[in-house]
């Protein structure tokens, strides 16, 4: 399955060839923010909504890399207060451990 097909994303004919990045781009940061996104820092586990939400496991945290990733490559003020949320909600884990293991 292609990326534009994963995230919802549909080329007809008529905008094929027409069709820029940018366009896609907001596109993609429209489904992440109005569909996947349940807001108070949670994620939509599936869209449309209604399989529950999270904010802690793999599939979730790749919602989260886009959602950055597109603020880091646009600056977009409307994303901050979405990443802040996800902060607030993220979990959090222990210390590294602090020894080597003696393994050889």
């Amino acid at each position: 399955m292609s990326v534009v097909a994963a995230a919802g994303l549909a080329l007809t004919p008529s905008t094929t060839g027409t069709t820029t990045f940018a366009a896609l781009g907001r596109q993609a940061t429209s489904t992440l923010t109005h569909t996947l996104y349940a807001r108070n820092g949670y994620w939509n586990q599936c869209g449309p909504p209604g399989c529950g939400v999270a904010n802690r496991d793999w599939g979730v945290d790749s919602l989260t890399y886009s959602l950055w990733l597109r603020w880091s490559t646009t600056h977009d003020k409307t994303l901050v207060p979405i990443l802040r949320a996800l902060i607030g909600t993220s979990p959090v884990y222990g210390a590294p451990c602090a020894s080597r293991s003696h393994a050889t």
